[in-house]
């Protein structure tokens, strides 16, 4: 039993020495938008990467996609950390809530007039 007291008050004693020695500083934004673009960054060798998977390069112009990168913020909330796909009029990009910190989808539609009227049909439907 004194063994066992002494072992305890030995750990203590050790505790209380290196308190504060392993901390880690706490993260910046830097750091925390860092870590959230490497927990979704792809690894290419589970992803093939071809040219039928990818939208035109053409097509980012007036009236064609949207240029979008990683990082960009968009309303000042939403940080896009990396592309889920295409379609035939939009992008889709996964993005963080910066002010509730949960995941969301961001669609960026194409700028021509008919993709905006379809975008608006779109809102009208998901908002029913």
């Amino acid at each position: 039993k004194q063994w066992y007291q002494r072992r305890v008050l030995a750990l203590q004693k050790k505790r209380r020495a290196n308190k504060g020695k392993n901390k880690k500083p706490p993260m910046t934004a830097k750091d925390e938008k860092r870590k959230e673009r490497e927990e979704f960054e792809e690894d290419d060798s589970e992803v093939e990467d071809s040219e039928e998977e990818q939208e035109d390069t053409e097509d980012y112009k007036k009236g064609g996609y949207h240029p979008v990168k990683i990082s960009d913020v968009y309303n000042n909330r939403y940080v896009v950390l990396r592309k889920l796909g295409w379609g035939h009029f939009s992008t889709v990009w996964l993005a963080r809530d910066s002010r509730t910190k949960a995941y969301t989808a961001v669609k960026v539609v194409k700028s021509a007039s008919q993709y905006t009227e379809t975008a608006i049909d779109e809102i009208k439907l998901l908002t029913k």
